[in-house]
């Protein structure tokens, strides 16, 4: 019969990952086991200037996002340093919550290192 009869192609979204970008194709990150998603400005906010803002993603954004697509783990990163820590934490509790977010959400913030964040407690529990 052949190797057609002895293999199966899977394909599977295992990890996406997101440098400096805005949201715009949902699709491209649909499915995915593991989304990394850059979260730079946790608000809307008129002091930042459009040319920054048009190559970075906005928390509510991102997770208004991932509210209408099917994602398993999400590992926010990349915050600008205008936040703090507990701000962003807080800013993601409460979004997550908005927008009805069941699946874990773990954040990279600014300064931080992870050896295995996926083990770690997930900012919305």
């Amino acid at each position: 019969k052949g190797k057609a009869a002895l293999t199966e192609t899977i394909e599977r979204n295992i990890i996406s990952f997101s440098g400096d970008t805005p949201v715009d194709d949902y699709n491209k990150w649909n499915n995915a086991e593991i989304l990394m998603h850059e979260a730079t400005f946790i608000r809307e906010d008129p002091n930042i200037n459009a040319k920054a803002r048009g190559k970075h993603s906005r928390l509510d954004e991102v997770l208004k996002m991932v509210s209408e697509i099917k994602v398993d783990k999400l590992i926010l990163h990349h915050f600008s340093v205008r936040y703090s820590n507990e701000e962003i934490v807080e800013t993601i509790r409460k979004m997550c919550t908005e927008f009805k977010i069941q699946i874990p959400v773990y954040a990279v913030l600014p300064g931080q290192i992870h050896r295995d964040i996926l083990e770690e407690q997930p900012v919305n529990r």
